[in-house]
């Protein structure tokens, strides 16, 4: 009963609700337009460079002599360039309109198509039309396969396509595309669309024919026999459309979604005929196809998402600005790169790269981006203001984009448009007044190259953009905005153009635009005053088109000017002479770029002029420059190819060692001693050329011999000295040590010889020639080395053997050597002294000191009569009384083998070497100094040795009634609590035996330590239900009641203590113990702790009542609103007078794509309240907290504190 009760009084509302969004809006109030103050001179704003060169204008306005009363009003969308250049405008107009000589009327807002020709001429235009009380409709998209034509759009109501007649589902807003040949003549259309709003935005075809369309649509739309759910909102939809012959079947050949459960959208698409391109918006998070959701970074992200031409989803890339909104409204593609423009608020990521808007990012800004091949942004780029909208973007046919869109400047506040205002596209800088549209080149690496604005003194912007196979570009938009007088007339001007249109009262109070323009020009990209269809130079500015080579490419631009093969930065003539071929060596011997005959001074190009270069022709060497490094006499000549003698001295370069130095001079023998080209008096510092140089930098001779033999060069092996005079001819002390080279044994030795020394008897002691200090290892000539000779300086004249020298030291023992053998021993005082050699005496060696080893020469070590080979302790200390063992009876006993003797002994009973082994871990295996052992000590003097005492620390007057242990009763702590005496009964010190244990205290250390009786507080049963406190949830259970069947988080609670579902309501009373979280409960009675859903399902009849109030009511509304309905429809179908101009009151698709707030000090577009919004759109909050309501035509409001509403968009 329940759930049909609630599913009636839900019928009922969506009834009376669908009935109030059939009635049309009933009025505007436009009584706060404000007076207008326009700038009179804009001009010294404008800078940078200018870029187009208009070349025709086309407008559609308000037909002459139509009522001014009535709404003629035009509000295009978009073009299109054709494959012949024609222009085909779309969009949708209302009353009386004329494009040229071609006229439209209608009766209410309606979808039209028109084309002109490509010098502007409108050829024809058609519209929709209705039937049945009418409809509205819009066309927003056009593209062309063959002779054909595709558009899409929405309408809403009853509408005619041709002779075919629509009807949207329940009259909400649907998506429609049809087939028009090249008259305009309709030939087939098909729809989708809910019972909500639903749009097609954009169009494209590719070059096998394939047509695309992309959209929004809400909730869920039927595409014919396809239905299709968004995932919540509105979602964007893709689809390609079957152009052929169809006799029963769907012509929406498949049909893509994406989307999330906030509003998406789709914008705008393109092919290539291997892929699909869609772009489009979205906040929250979405699912396009990829794999995974992804979450949008800022309040409103741009997507564009890879297709097959299938409607498989290849790739999605993403940009969006942290807080902020980024939005692509349009993009190119060319060879698999996708260009996009649009705007954005903020600082915006395109992968890697970022754009920020203007002011910190609170501004929104124009820009433009590039997504690679790979799926990357590979870079984007942002134009400079406060205002702007970025519309629509195209190739141009020199390779680059052009974009146009619209700019302002907005006031200090941030509420309202400025009458002037700026905006700058790379150098260039706009000036507005309001609003202007503008279109600016960029090149396809993110360059701003140039920029053109409108001009006019109202609203007027940019909203489409073509380029024609000739490269003229054309761009579309509206203009006059804002509140253009009833009959008045207003100029837009367009370059050196102008379109004009006449205000009525609808654009007097309803701020709406007057016309529709169309602007051709040819893109001047370089500002030159020469468009760039004509310019030889596009890109380069060239005023007067100088081409001296005549080849059509303007001299600022030709990498060769002057037509001679040889580009410009490396071409030192650029003209006179033209069109010659410079590779002709015969006509430019250096390849310069000068002709050798006219232009060159120096053919060979050598720095040296031809009148004065004996070596110039052909047959030298070409295109060097002549300088001290490769022409050292400045002949003309190249030292390294051409010059035998490059100082001019006589002596060729291969036989001069000074070929680059002095020059103009003779060599001679009296000049140059050893020929060498290096002139004596100044330039050669070695004169006989023996690698000696003859004078240091002072002036000091190091050349004894400076003009002696030649044709050597001095080194160790020929000038042992290095003084210049070589050693076999020249030099009778070859090492200089005044030993004359017959009597030196170092001259030459095997130790080689040391220079710049004097042979004396401080430094040669035995006068061999051979310097002590570091040429002679054995000084007195005794024939032991000084390493090894303890007298290195002793006597001389002898020489060391066994008999004159026995222990070999150096010292002759005859009157130099007092301890012959070497023991250390002096020959006086030694047993041996001439025993054996190379041994020191030592106690470990010579126990006795007796100057006799005791290994080999002593049989009694330590002299106490008992020969070493019977004598247990061969080293008894001296004169002490042994034992019949040769041990001495004082120093040398020990009773307890602990390998302590017993006179140092303090314990003389130590336990053996296994005992101790045992206890090795806990006292240790050595003893001391003094004998003892850690473990045989007793320090609570029980009489337990310490290695077997459990209680080493015993009271004393329990010391006599230890166990074997060694502990007293008193001793032991068997719960580990840190008090003993667990086991004296009745009151021993522990009155808690079993306390829990030292893990759970540490968790629960908020209950403190074990007491002095060895209690521990948590174990406390304060309530005494059996549980101890540290476990106990509840600490006041009221006696009796069971805590048995308490979950494990709510141990020791009772059920009158417990609220399982936390709604207030304690579990004994609770009737509805699983009451949802959140949800108010009956706090007392029969439903004590029920929601209102869970007393509904109990059958309480006053919750039924309450549940369901708002439904009855609105059960009665409904009466209300079919008799309401009922009514209008009556008045409608009785007033069809287009004088009247009700039944042509624009429907909310009127309202241009454009800005989002109005100027404040130009007529905003104002509602008095919501009831004259737009019907089916939804309701978001923005940037700065403010309602904004979203209408199904794209157009945003924003709401004011005294509930009007104000367009934004």
């Amino acid at each position: 009963m329940t759930d049909r009760t609630n599913y009636l009084a839900n019928s009922l509302l969506f009834a009376v609700i669908f009935a109030l969004l059939l009635q049309p809006i009933g009025g505007v109030d436009f009584s706060n337009q404000p007076d207008l103050h326009l700038a009179e001179d804009l001009d010294a704003l404008d800078a940078g460079a200018r870029g187009a060169q208009t070349e025709w204008v086309a407008s559609a306005v308000q037909a002459t002599g139509a009522n001014t009363q009535n709404p003629n009003l035009v509000f295009p969308s978009d073009i299109l360039v054709d494959s012949n250049d024609n222009v085909l405008a779309v969009g949708n107009l209302v009353a009386d309109v004329t494009f040229g000589n071609q006229g439209a009327s209608t009766t209410t807002q309606l979808g039209f198509v028109a084309m002109s020709n490509s010098q502007g001429v409108w050829q024809w235009v058609e519209t929709h039309g209705n039937y049945d009380g009418g409809g509205f409709s819009g066309i927003t998209a056009a593209a062309q396969v063959g002779s054909d034509y595709f558009v899409c759009g929405w309408f809403q109501g009853n509408i005619s396509f041709g002779n075919q007649n629509y009807r949207s589902t329940q009259d909400s807003q649907d998506a429609f595309v049809s087939k028009i040949n090249s008259q305009g003549v309709l030939d087939w259309t098909i729809t989708a669309g809910g019972v909500f709003t639903d749009t097609c935005e954009d169009i494209t075809s590719d070059s096998n024919g394939g047509v695309y369309a992309v959209g929004s649509f809400n909730t869920s739309a039927n595409f014919q026999s396809t239905a299709k759910s968004s995932q919540g909102g509105l979602d964007a939809w893709f689809s390609e459309i079957n152009t052929g012959q169809v006799v029963a079947g769907n012509r929406w050949s498949w049909v893509t979604t994406v989307g999330g459960s906030t509003d998406d959208y789709g914008t705008c698409i393109q092919s290539n005929g291997n892929n699909l391109y869609g772009c489009g918006w979205f906040s929250g998070t979405a699912n396009f196809g990829t794999g995974q959701p992804v979450q949008a970074i800022g309040q409103l992200d741009s997507y564009v998402l890879k297709m097959t031409t299938s409607g498989g989803t290849v790739d999605m890339a993403q940009a969006g600005a942290t807080g902020g909104i980024v939005q692509i409204m349009d993009m190119a593609e060319d060879a698999g790169t996708i260009y996009a423009t649009g705007q954005l608020i903020g600082t915006a990521n395109f992968g890697t790269n970022q754009v920020s808007s203007s002011n910190g990012g609170q501004d929104r800004t124009v820009f433009a981006a590039a997504l690679g091949s790979n799926n990357l942004w590979s870079w984007a780029t942002g134009a400079s203001g406060a205002y702007q909208m970025g519309s629509s973007i195209a190739m141009t046919g020199g390779g680059d984009l052009v974009i146009a869109g619209s700019f302002a400047t907005l006031n200090t506040a941030g509420t309202g448009i400025e009458p002037t205002g700026s905006g700058t596209f790379g150098s260039t800088t706009l000036s507005a007044k309001y609003i202007e549209g503008f279109l600016a080149g960029i090149s396809t690496t993110g360059t701003w190259s140039w920029a053109e604005a409108t001009d006019g003194d109202y609203f007027d912007s940019a909203m489409a953009i073509g380029v024609m196979s000739t490269g003229t570009i054309v761009t579309m938009g509206d203009f006059g905005g804002g509140g253009v007088a009833t009959g008045s007339t207003y100029t837009l001007t367009l370059g050196s153009s102008s379109v004009t249109g006449t205000g009525n009262y609808y654009t007097e109070n309803g701020g709406y635009d007057v016309g529709m323009w169309v602007w051709a020009v040819g893109a001047d990209s370089d500002g030159d005053g020469t468009a760039d269809g004509d310019d030889n130079c596009p890109v380069d500015a060239n005023a007067d088109q100088s081409d001296i080579d005549s080849d059509t490419i303007g001299d600022v631009c030709d990498d060769d000017m002057d037509g001679d093969g040889k580009f410009n930065n490396i071409d030192n003539c650029d003209g006179p002479e033209v069109n010659w071929d410079t590779t002709d060596v015969s006509i430019d011997m250096d390849q310069d770029g000068c002709l050798d005959a006219t232009e060159d001074l120096d053919d060979d190009g050598d720095g040296v002029e031809d009148v004065n270069d004996p070596c110039t022709g052909t047959m030298y060497k070409q295109q060097w420059s002549s300088n001290s490094a490769n022409d050292h006499d400045s002949d003309g000549c190249h030292d390294s190819e051409e010059d035998q003698d490059d100082d001019n001295d006589g002596v060729y370069d291969v036989d001069d060692d000074c070929l680059r130095g002095w020059h103009n001079w003779t060599a001679s023998s009296s000049t140059d001693h050893d020929g060498d080209g290096c002139k004596d008096g100044g330039e050669d510092d070695d004169d006989d050329n023996d690698g000696i140089l003859d004078r240091d930098a002072m002036g000091g001779i190091l050349d004894s011999c400076p003009t002696g033999d030649l044709d050597w060069i001095s080194d160790a092996s020929n000038d042992r000295d290095g003084d210049g005079c070589r050693d076999a001819t020249e030099d009778n002390d070859d090492d200089g040590d005044e030993v004359a080279d017959n009597n030196d044994n170092c001259s030459p030795g095997p130790l080689g010889w040391q220079l710049n020394w004097q042979s004396v008897p401080s430094t040669d002691l035995d006068g061999d020639g051979c310097r002590d200090l570091d040429e002679d290892d054995d000084d007195d000539g005794d024939t032991i080395p000084d390493s090894s000779d303890a007298c290195p300086r002793g006597m001389t004249g002898w020489i060391s053997d066994a008999i004159s020298d026995m222990d070999g030291d150096g010292c002759r023992d005859m009157d130099e050597d007092t301890d012959d053998d070497g023991d250390g021993f002096q020959d006086v005082d030694d047993n041996c002294p001439n025993g054996e050699t190379d041994w020191v005496s030592t106690s470990e060696n010579d126990w006795d000191r007796d100057g006799c080893r005791d290994a080999t020469e002593d049989d009694d070590d330590d002299q106490d009569t008992v020969l070493d080979s019977a004598d247990q302790c061969p080293n008894t200390p001296l004169g002490e009384d042994i034992d019949v063992t040769g041990c001495g009876w004082f120093t040398q006993q020990d009773s307890d083998v602990d390998g302590v003797w017993d006179h140092l002994d303090n314990c003389q009973s130590t336990p053996n070497a296994m005992i101790r082994e045992m206890f090795n871990d806990t006292h240790g295996f050595d003893v001391d100094e003094i004998g003892c052992w850690a473990g045989e000590s007793d320090s609570d003097g029980d009489g337990k040795l310490l290695y077997i005492d459990d209680c080493p620390n015993t009271p004393a007057e329990y010391k006599t009634q230890t166990s074997v242990d060694g502990c007293h009763v008193s001793e032991y702590d068997i719960d580990e609590d840190g008090v003993a005496g667990d086991l004296v009964s009745p009151f021993g010190p522990d009155q808690c035996v079993d306390t829990s244990d030292s893990a759970t205290r540490s968790n629960y250390s908020g209950f403190g330590d074990v007491d002095a009786f060895g209690c521990w507080y948590g174990d406390d049963d304060s309530d005494a239900d059996g549980i101890r406190l540290y476990l106990d949830q509840c600490l006041n259970t009221p006696d009796g009641e069971s805590v048995l069947d308490a979950s494990p988080e709510l141990i020791g609670c009772a059920a009158s203590q417990r609220d399982e579902d936390a709604d207030g309501v304690m579990s004994d009373v609770d009737q509805c113990p699983d009451t949802p979280s959140g949800e108010e409960v009956q706090t007392d009675g029969e439903y004590a702790g029920c929601s209102l859903d869970e007393r509904v399902n109990l059958g309480d009849t006053s919750a039924v009542l309450q549940k369901n109030l708002i439904w009855i009511i609105l059960g009665t509304v409904l009466f209300i609103g079919i008799a309401v309905m009922a009514t209008m429809l009556v008045l409608r179908r009785g007033d069809q007078s287009v004088a009247a101009g009700d039944s042509m009151f624009m429907d909310p698709h009127a309202a241009p794509m454009g800005y989002a707030a109005a100027p404040a000090v130009a007529a905003p577009q104002v509602i008095p309240d919501y009831t004259q919004l737009p019907g089916g759109g939804s309701y978001s909050t923005g940037a700065m907290g403010e309602t904004i309501y979203n209408a199904p035509d794209g157009s945003n409001w924003q709401m004011q504190a005294d509930s009007s509403f104000i367009r934004i968009n």
